[in-house]
């Protein structure tokens, strides 16, 4: 969203062929946003539902304050937010099914 907006993307299907930059997806609410060649710091902070899919690396916190939705990273982020837990590896056919969309 823009400097002083609530609300941020509210569905749709965007694709970034390059580098996003610190704060995509903020605020989310819908859709999927997919960044070929990685994001900065920040990357799906608060989050309220939607997919990002960021292929090349993502900078520092991925996910910030997040309610909901869902985060695929396709290495580990440099440092996650503290409200993350290790909770094992899922086993979801859901990134083949975004895979093969994409």
């Amino acid at each position: 969203p823009l400097a002083g907006e609530l609300a941020g993307m509210n569905g749709g299907v965007l694709i970034v062929r390059g580098k996003a930059g610190a704060f995509a997806a903020d605020r989310m609410r819908r859709g999927l946003i997919a960044v070929l060649k990685g994001s900065g710091d920040n990357a799906g902070s608060r989050m309220i539902a939607g997919t990002l899919v960021v292929a090349g690396g993502t900078g520092e916190m991925p996910g910030y304050l997040m309610r909901r939705g869902s985060i695929l990273l396709d290495r580990a982020p440099k440092s996650l937010s503290p409200s993350f837990v290790e909770c094992g590896a899922p086993e979801s056919v859901f990134a083949a099914v975004i895979d093969r969309h994409l």
